[in-house]
């Protein structure tokens, strides 16, 4: 057992192993100090998709029970072309929630380093598996928005939301 998995129902008179306190209580607390991982994550745009080039995307994700934490970068590379259209990016995990409900899954910072400029914004859930990105000013971001992103730009985003479902001892 996990962290993330339904604990066991105990009887009267069952005698306690070390076998089951490893999989109760040992596993459980391990759950609680889990490490962050590295995820993958889907970077897209409405017209035309964006490529990394030498650009970094970095997807970072910690799972306690059905509560997910998410925080992702990506910063823009000299071969980083930027796609057409507002930006889409996959959840590591499908949320809870439908596309019918309006959810802010957290904020996002970007960085125009050229221009010394920064911006904030929410990440909102565009389906169950995915999100974009609305700056403070109402504008989607994307290719060309809040700027025309280019080498050395950065996306911060920090996520934290409901898992659809438990986690499997395969997640």
């Amino acid at each position: 057992m996990s962290l993330n998995t339904t604990p066991a129902t105990y009887t009267s008179g069952q005698t306690l192993t070390a076998a089951i306190m490893n999989a109760e209580v040992r596993d459980a607390i391990s759950g609680l100090q889990a490490a962050w991982s590295d995820t993958a994550t889907t970077w897209t745009a409405a017209s035309s998709n964006p490529t990394l080039g030498d650009g970094v995307l970095n997807n970072r994700v910690n799972r306690t029970g059905k509560s997910i934490a998410v925080n992702l970068t990506l910063v823009f590379g000299s071969t980083t072309t930027k796609g057409s259209g507002a930006y889409t990016f996959t959840l590591p995990v499908a949320s809870v929630f439908s596309t019918t409900t309006y959810v802010n899954l957290g904020s996002a910072s970007m960085r125009d380093t050229s221009a010394s400029a920064n911006r904030i914004g929410a990440a909102i859930l565009t389906s169950p598996t995915t999100f974009q990105i609305v700056a403070a000013d109402g504008t989607t971001v994307g290719s060309a928005a809040p700027w025309t992103w280019a080498s050395g730009h950065i996306l911060s985003i920090n996520l934290a939301y409901e898992a659809a479902r438990p986690m499997s001892e395969t997640d």
